[in-house]
């Protein structure tokens, strides 16, 4: 019932019992009767589908449009199981369009839903109907059993990492014990993904981090949000070995089992041309046709490194109508330094590029894929945690 889901979704609240949106209605088809019909061949669906007052038949069609807005509640607020990761509320560092797991979540019936969540996962693996999900590594890392790590992390949450790396390291900006709580109050207490408070020791609340204390402080944070959704990490794998063998899922790096559920993830070039405005230049100027064109030839990897460059992003929305900003692209004017020996500059903030004019098409092409893959790491949105020298 799609009309029940959307008039429940417009109440902006959470389907934290599983039962109303798409997903839940579904969930709760299959949570008592067991999940045996969803290892399927490619050829076959695990269930057929009939939207009440529809007309549609399901040849297919209704299935995956099913699918498709399961995938859209699971990254919309209408479900509790994801929430936006820590990059995408505070618009900073990488895989900014990602999802994470949300500790919260971890009642008889969230666990549940993340259960039937990692059935629909080993459908897709048997199907090759997709999941149009954008999770990160911290995710995907857990479901086959591997050790996540401080990187994956900061994929997700580049603020507390600064944030540990300057405190660990604040000797350097000329604190020491006699004047590190005169600038640090911090408690033994850290905030998970969602925002919640954990106390990291027993009465955490009311212990004040010492100079002396700051590293364990924090070997303590980083322990504490890299196992925060391990419940609910665990409860998708359940339901993933309920439809693929553990055994083949254990012989899979995360990136194997990535690819297998949700595809590889290909820019529509078009898509982002019609979503392009321009600065200083025009559609038709050269150095504009050499970009689209290299661009256009790139391989799947690099355009999603280009999107990651620009924007922060790895995937392009959907649609026109989901773009929140303007693709920019803006030509350098021509300064001392000559344009063949520059390289593109990225604004994240903004999802603009500047181009210097280059002289030829495989010029821009190797400047571009040298900034592309060696420039990852430059952000030029400002550090996200400075407290110790205003001047810097």
């Amino acid at each position: 019932n799609r009309m029940k889901a959307s008039k429940f979704i417009g109440k902006g609240k959470p389907d934290h019992t599983g039962e109303h949106t798409v997903f839940g209605q579904i969930f709760q088809s299959f949570r008592n009767v067991g999940y045996s019909s969803f290892k399927v061949t490619k050829e076959s669906n695990p269930f057929s589908v009939q939207f009440i007052g529809e007309a549609a038949i399901d040849a297919g069609g209704p299935y995956r449009e099913a699918i498709s807005q399961i995938c859209t509640e699971l990254q919309s607020g209408a479900l509790p199981l994801f929430i936006p990761s820590p990059n995408q509320k505070n618009d900073s560092g990488q895989f900014r369009e990602k999802w994470t797991l949300n500790p919260s979540s971890h009642s008889l019936v969230h666990l549940k839903m993340y259960e039937f969540l990692g059935v629909l996962m080993g459908c897709s693996i048997r199907t090759r109907n997709f999941l149009n999900l954008d999770l990160p590594s911290i995710v995907w890392k857990q479901l086959v059993d591997v050790p996540v790590t401080r990187k994956d992390l900061e994929n997700i949450d580049r603020y507390t990492i600064q944030c540990l790396d300057d405190l660990i390291n604040i000797q350097k900006k000329g604190v020491d014990e006699n004047n590190f709580n005169d600038l640090i109050q911090e408690k033994f207490v850290t905030y998970l993904s969602d925002g919640s408070e954990y106390e990291l020791v027993p009465g955490g609340k009311s212990i004040l981090v010492t100079f002396e204390r700051r590293a364990e402080y924090a070997e303590l944070v980083e322990k504490v949000r890299l196992e925060e959704s391990r419940k609910q990490a665990e409860a998708i794998r359940k339901g993933l070995t309920l439809i693929v063998p553990e055994g083949l899922l254990n012989l899979l790096t995360w990136r194997e089992l990535e690819t297998l559920v949700c595809g590889k993830p290909i820019m529509d070039v078009e898509l982002l041309r019609q979503n392009t405005i321009y600065k200083f230049c025009s559609e038709n100027d050269q150095a504009i046709e050499f970009f689209w064109r290299a661009l256009t030839e790139f391989t799947p990897e690099e355009r999603s490194m280009y999107l990651r460059f620009v924007w922060g992003r790895s995937r392009l929305p959907l649609t026109s109508k989901d773009f929140p900003m303007k693709h920019q692209i803006e030509i350098l004017k021509k300064g001392s330094v000559e344009p063949d020996m520059m390289l593109p500059v990225a604004h994240t903030c903004f999802f603009s590029i500047e181009l210097p004019k280059y002289s030829t098409y495989e010029t821009l092409r190797d400047k571009l894929r040298y900034a592309i893959t060696h420039c990852q790491a430059i952000d030029t949105d400002g550090r996200a945690y400075d407290i110790w020298d205003d001047d810097e």
